[in-house]
């Protein structure tokens, strides 16, 4: 499912999702276990991670795995997207980046990633 409107986006919002948004527009990216250790380490780190696909499922945030080689075993890292960037502020929460990721070109294997600066660094 993606990100149809505000209002859905908004619906399934909760407090820990809304961290897990800031969280990746303050370091820019995250492991699962940094994130849970960092917000959540009193929950199970399933429910961590649950809270991380559902905010993929609704186009909020991206993944990829931390160490390719490892294959199914390795950790995934996460990055926050235009569409996260603009829930966040809208919740009054301004972001400084976003990451957009665009279909790869047919049997490439890759993925362009481009980082759009909502403002500039300093």
């Amino acid at each position: 499912m993606r990100v149809t409107s505000k209002e859905v986006a908004k619906k399934l919002m909760t407090p820990a999702r809304l961290e897990i948004l800031k969280f990746l527009s303050n370091y820019q990216f995250g492991t699962t276990q940094q994130i849970w250790q960092e917000l959540q380490p009193h929950k199970n780190r399933n429910h961590t991670g649950g809270d991380l696909n559902k905010l993929r499922s609704l186009g909020l945030i991206s993944s990829f795995a931390y160490q390719p080689e490892r294959g199914t075993n390795s950790e995934l890292c996460w990055l926050l997207l235009a569409a996260g960037a603009k829930i966040l502020e809208e919740a009054g929460y301004p972001s400084n980046l976003a990451i957009t990721i665009t279909a790869n070109p047919a049997g490439s294997g890759f993925n362009n990633v481009t980082v759009n600066w909502l403002w500039p660094v300093r």
